[in-house]
């Protein structure tokens, strides 16, 4: 994914840097369409810098002027001055002063340029396929709309929904700004629907997204079918070169995007081949130490009778378990 978006975003400054070329060259034939003599005096620079240049060549001599150059220069100064010309206007043009629409604030490209977020956190949000995204807010997480009663029978803990929920808003803060860490662990939602899992991974995503991470939000169903998909035209002799670009870069996303959030794990219509296309994808980014967030309304009970041992150890070896408990949210909202 962010090799995708780096191309876009590297064609956008070159676009920048044609276009803004183009209004400095326009800027300059102006000038001289209505100042000839500044052409002329231009033109007789050029000529004697390429001299300089030849007579360094010829006797090794370094020399950035000459007495002619010198003369030059200040006859184009007075000239400028006298018919009030801005002495800059054959300078670029830059969308961005700071970085001279590189993005980037110095020439080995380490630290980026203010305007280069502004162009990729779109980009970013756009290919997240998380819906809304910016209306996922930690501050907008609810704690009133949950139960303050405890009830251990009915939600198998002995605090309340209230007190639960609390803690595992404080543990996906605490996923984000640890976010880079290797001891953090990835996180594996469980709980009824309705009860805040999809809005915890939105609150998540979007604080990442806005700290220009890559995210990629998908339900199981969706994720098994662009598998499927992919495995078809990989394995086809002749397959449509668009359909396959498509299903290969998202493929690709799934697997090396910083923050994969996988929903609804156990809602997938089950095959034989979709439990090892589920541990490769979790092995290479647990392997690779890239953040997974997977979600699912199944309880352990009935996860044990969808999934091999094999899935399963990897979930809960290298996953934080944040359960969600209460009644449906979304009942209560309407």
């Amino acid at each position: 994914m962010k090799y995708e978006i780096g191309k876009v975003i590297s064609q956008k400054y070159q676009d920048r840097r044609t276009g803004n070329s183009q209004i400095t060259a326009d800027n300059i034939e102006r000038i001289y369409e209505q100042y000839p003599r500044i052409k002329e005096l231009d033109q007789l620079l050029t000529i004697e810098n390429a001299n300089i240049v030849l007579l360094i060549m010829q006797d090794g001599v370094l020399r950035t002027d000459s007495i002619y150059k010198n003369e030059l220069t200040n006859t184009r100064i007075e000239y400028l001055r006298a018919h009030g010309i801005p002495s800059d206007f054959d300078a670029p043009v830059y969308t961005c002063p700071l970085c001279n629409d590189t993005g980037f604030l110095n020439t080995n490209q380490r630290e980026m340029c203010s305007c280069y977020h502004q162009i990729l956190i779109p980009l970013l949000l756009n290919n997240s396929n998380f819906k809304n995204i910016t209306r996922y807010q930690f501050d907008q997480f609810n704690l009133n709309l949950f139960s303050e009663n405890e009830d251990t029978k009915k939600y198998q803990l002995a605090i309340s929904p209230r007190k639960q929920l609390e803690g595992i808003r404080k543990a996906g803060k605490y996923f984000v700004e640890h976010f880079d860490e290797e001891s953090t662990k990835n996180l594996f939602l469980l709980g009824k629907p309705g009860t805040g899992k999809t809005f915890l991974s939105g609150c998540i995503a979007n604080e990442l997204l806005q700290r220009g991470k890559s995210v990629l939000y998908l339900s199981s169903p969706e994720l098994f079918e662009i598998i499927t998909e992919f495995r078809m035209l990989s394995n086809s002799f002749s397959p449509d070169p668009v359909r396959y670009e498509k299903a290969s870069q998202t493929y690709q996303s799934i697997l090396n995007c910083d923050l994969f959030i996988l929903d609804d794990l156990g809602t997938e219509t089950l095959h034989a081949n979709r439990q090892p296309e589920l541990l490769s994808i979790l092995n290479f980014r647990i392997d690779s130490g890239k953040k997974m967030i997977v979600s699912t309304n199944v309880d352990n009970t009935s996860l044990l009778t969808l999934y091999d041992e094999r899935v399963l150890s990897r979930i809960y070896g290298n996953f934080s378990v944040l359960k969600f408990i209460g009644d449906d949210l979304r009942h209560k909202i309407r």
